[in-house]
């Protein structure tokens, strides 16, 4: 997870290839065969991951329930486990999204 946490803070906007890493670091699959098929954690098959790096909504689809969050207009991004923890920071990043997925990942990460 650091790799992509580092992939991430050096992106210089949107990438479909981050966003088949995000996936794949979130429980989707990735099979090859046939036709290339991305499945998300609960088996349903799409052509193609969402637009972490690109899409705040979809970025927000990897919150841990009972999350608060904020982005301020610097591109920084706050994501509280809970109203009392202190925040997980995503730093100054290219767009909002990439921001928002580098700190639940954080998060995430802090949580365990």
């Amino acid at each position: 997870m650091t790799d992509l946490l580092s992939r991430l803070s050096a992106a210089t906007g949107p990438s479909r290839e981050l966003d088949a890493e995000i996936a794949l670091a979130n429980g989707w699959t990735h099979n090859i065969y046939d036709r290339p098929t991305f499945k998300d954690p609960s088996g349903q098959p799409h052509a193609l991951p969402p637009r972490y790096t690109e899409s705040i909504d979809a970025a927000l689809t990897l919150m841990p329930e009972g999350c608060t969050w904020e982005i301020t207009t610097g591109f920084e991004a706050r994501v509280w486990p809970n109203k009392t923890a202190w925040p997980s920071c995503g730093g100054a990043e290219s767009t909002p999204a990439i921001a928002l997925v580098i700190a639940i990942h954080k998060a995430k990460e802090e949580s365990k």
